[in-house]
């Protein structure tokens, strides 16, 4: 049996194809399954039943036309910087690490906050 690996992810060749592909950063379940058809294998088709050519073929179309890892991280980065960069309301919340769309900050809001206050007033 062969092993498949791509981007760092080792993909187990007793697990189903879709749930391995899915491990990657980007493709989700939906499209591990239109990526799998689009190869031509069928919906459970284990790890360990896909040839060479086929994984050739998959890590093709995920170069080729899905942004993966890497590349969607710097999407998103750059996104963040130019929200950022606008000086809004919104982004000026979004910076301070508080609630954006209205929430209540007094007496809520501990995620977005994180834990420094919640600490504060345990240590007192």
């Amino acid at each position: 049996m062969a092993v498949y690996v791509y981007k760092d992810v080792h993909f187990d060749e007793r697990r189903v194809l879709n749930f391995e592909l899915s491990k990657l950063f980007g493709v989700g379940f939906a499209r591990a399954n239109y990526i799998s058809s689009t190869v031509g294998l069928a919906r459970g088709c284990r790890t360990g039943y896909v040839n060479f050519f086929n994984f050739a073929v998959i890590v093709f179309l995920l170069k080729q036309y899905y942004g993966t890892d890497i590349f969607l991280k710097r999407m998103r980065e750059n996104r963040l910087k130019t929200f950022l960069s606008f000086k809004s309301y919104k982004s000026i919340k979004h910076a301070a690490g508080l609630p954006i769309r209205g929430q209540r900050t007094r007496t809520n809001a501990r995620t977005t906050k994180g834990l420094k206050y919640l600490n504060r007033k345990v240590s007192k």
